[in-house]
């Protein structure tokens, strides 16, 4: 059973490479919280991380979570650079739980956070891919043997999260051009729930959001802005969900 959350789609792929036949994927945004394990069931949590730490739907969803059995757990976290210590505040939230997180692996990725600076171009990130699909291969392998190690203190992590909080805060910049074609995609695909299309255009009902950014890169006419800076700002998408 793999337990994934995604915005633009790293993190969604990742969980389908990894995705065996039969088995059963999960978004950690819309899914419940209570799973049973069969006997030799495997369980994997695979999500990007935010400001080096938890985003609230995955620490919402492994707060709550109730799952009873044992297997092999495992995560793999996405990341533009580093992820920080999120793996080890993820261990010590699932312990919480009585759930004892084995391994714990990172996967840099195109980073997609645009409301704060320029992307990659197109043409880096296709290089950062193909770079990414070589280590997934290895780490799937890895997984597959269910190897194990310790990632350490998440104490840095943790106190990370007001600084995460505090980006997340004010949907206010989001706002919408005349390129708007009210398809209504971002309303579907918002995992908070909190866009709503009035008068065929998105607004943002509520005073935070995940900052998942996948309304804004999802975006095929580029509709979506945030603030006045990102209008000419590279977008990303993996390659999955265009």
């Amino acid at each position: 059973m793999l337990f994934s959350f995604s915005g633009t789609g790293n993190s969604l792929h990742v969980a389908r490479t990894l995705l065996h036949p039969g088995e059963k994927l999960v978004n950690m945004a819309k899914g419940d919280h209570l799973y049973h394990l069969e006997k030799g069931e495997r369980v994997g949590f695979i999500f990007p991380v935010y400001c080096f730490t938890l985003s609230h739907v995955v620490l919402h969803f492994v707060q709550h979570l109730k799952l009873t059995g044992q297997g092999y757990v495992f995560s793999v976290i996405v990341c533009g650079g580093n992820t920080g210590h999120a793996g080890a505040y993820l261990k010590e939230e699932l312990s919480k739980r009585d759930i004892q997180l084995n391994a714990l692996f990172s996967l840099a990725m195109p980073d997609d956070m645009v409301f704060y600076y320029d992307l990659a171009s197109p043409e880096e990130n296709q290089k950062k891919l193909r770079k990414a699909e070589q280590k997934l291969s290895v780490l799937k392998k890895t997984i597959e043997q269910e190897k194990q190690n310790d990632p350490g203190s998440g104490f840095t992590s943790k106190m990370m999260q007001p600084v995460y909080y505090d980006a997340i805060r004010g949907t206010k910049a989001f706002h919408v051009n005349d390129a708007c074609i009210h398809c209504g995609k971002c309303e579907r695909n918002c995992p908070d729930g909190i866009i709503r299309l009035v008068d065929g255009k998105p607004t943002w009902r509520a005073s935070h959001c995940t900052k998942c950014s996948g309304c804004i890169n999802r975006c095929h006419v580029q509709a979506i802005q945030y603030g006045r800076k990102t209008e000419n700002r590279f977008r990303y998408v993996h390659p999955e969900m265009k």
